[in-house]
């Protein structure tokens, strides 16, 4: 791998997980709200 791919696979890595994260948060926050 170039220098470049790998710093372009480590942004996709971070991207994607914020992504899952971003997803997830008010998913969870609305759990809690209806658990209550």
């Amino acid at each position: 791998l170039r220098p470049i791919e790998r710093y372009a696979l480590r942004c996709v890595e971070a991207y994607r997980q914020e992504y899952q994260l971003a997803q997830v948060a008010p998913n969870t926050c609305l759990d809690a709200e209806q658990i209550r």
